[in-house]
């Protein structure tokens, strides 16, 4: 739907996502380099976020660096500048999600 996307909008007012959702999966962006301006950190009840076949994401966090207390479960494919990053206990970014239940990024 959008293969050129390389981040999402900057005004949080054109993608809002109701709080009260629970999971919420992206996949195929074959440009997206970010998630930080999708504000994940107010989605209040959201439990499961997967992301597939994004080759040239490099970050998954949002601007304040944090996802949802409620997240429950993390899960990363074929999103090859994520394993590196994100992986348990030698990634720089791996306390930032490491209160996460269940954290699954493979290639």
């Amino acid at each position: 739907m959008f293969p050129d996307a390389t981040s999402f909008s900057d005004d949080p007012h054109l993608i809002l996502f109701p709080t009260t959702l629970t999971s919420l999966s992206l996949s195929e962006f074959q440009n997206l380099e970010s998630l930080a301006s999708l504000s994940l950190q107010t989605l209040t009840s959201l439990e499961e976020l997967r992301i597939y076949s994004c080759p040239k994401l490099r970050s998954i966090l949002p601007r304040e660096g944090l996802l949802p207390d409620t997240l429950s479960q993390l899960l990363i494919r074929w999103c090859p500048h994520r394993k590196q990053r994100y992986s348990k206990e030698e990634g720089d970014d791996w306390p930032k999600i490491a209160h996460i239940p269940h954290v699954e990024i493979n290639n």
